[in-house]
């Protein structure tokens, strides 16, 4: 009977190296997927601080977007329609001064009105255009001749 304790004690011995190589071999899989669990962990942190991040901004354009409710908008929208009627109320009132004071008079009036410089500088002008008007129709003529 020695010798099947010893061929039990052989096959025992085996068996608990077999166990211990696969028990470590298990163990180093398991450390594998430890490792890999903790970088998805950290990337995982990472994506849900964007996102975080995102959210902020979202919640402060929204409520950013919450002063212009309906309820804002048509106060805006009065304050808008004010300052563009008072704009046309002035310019309309702007353009009734203007029209009132702008009157349009005959040349005759505006004569009678003439001061001894206002005539002599008229009475030069007159002059001058006559002066012209005359050395056009000399020039007029002396082609029309030369033809």
């Amino acid at each position: 009977m020695p010798e099947t304790d010893d061929k039990d004690s052989e096959m025992r011995t085996s068996i608990e190296t077999e166990m211990l190589s696969l028990s470590n071999e298990m163990k180093r899989i398991a450390m594998t997927y430890q490792d890999h669990l903790i970088e998805d962990n950290k990337t995982l942190e990472k994506i849900s601080n964007k996102q975080d991040k995102n959210l902020n901004k979202l919640n402060q354009s929204f409520s950013a977007l919450k002063l212009f409710s309906s309820e804002s908008i048509s106060c805006w929208q009065l304050i808008i329609m004010f300052i563009f009627a008072a704009v046309l109320f002035f310019f309309t009132t702007f353009v009734i001064v203007i029209d009132r004071t702008i009157i349009s008079v005959s040349y005759t009036h505006l004569r009678a009105h003439e001061t001894p410089e206002h005539l002599v500088c008229r009475l030069l002008l007159e002059k001058k255009k006559t002066f012209l008007t005359s050395t056009y129709n000399f020039n007029k003529a002396m082609h029309l001749l030369l033809l």
